[in-house]
């Protein structure tokens, strides 16, 4: 699994090797919807580069879409607070995954623009 973004950064696109589509296509309906599956399929991206999940709180959006995103340490006395400083959703998520556009074109793009 790898990720990019387009020139402008305003798309996030997320792109799997085939074995990880078979591993997909192995999933019943219900656990490629689920939130769980999602986010242990996407662990080792999140745990190995910038990216992080997002809480919609933490940047302002009313939404229950997924939302990735890059944060930056603020420094505030003994503790240390973050920020987010990009963001990118995924914006049909009332009615696809993005394991589903994983799973069938092998990759899904989450965006900033919504």
């Amino acid at each position: 699994m790898k990720h990019s973004f387009n020139e402008d950064r305003s798309r996030l696109i997320i792109e799997v090797t085939e074995q990880e589509q078979k591993e997909l296509r192995e999933l019943s309906t219900f656990q490629i919807a689920s939130n769980q599956a999602l986010w242990d399929f996407l662990e080792p991206l999140v745990c190995n580069s910038e990216l992080d999940w997002i809480q919609p709180e933490q940047c302002g959006d009313l939404t229950d879409a997924p939302i990735l995103g890059i944060q930056k340490a603020l420094p505030r006395g003994l503790g240390k607070r973050y920020s987010v400083s990009e963001r990118w959703g995924y914006e049909p998520y009332q009615v696809r995954s993005p394991l589903e556009d994983l799973r069938d074109n092998g990759r899904a793009v989450f965006s900033n623009a919504w």
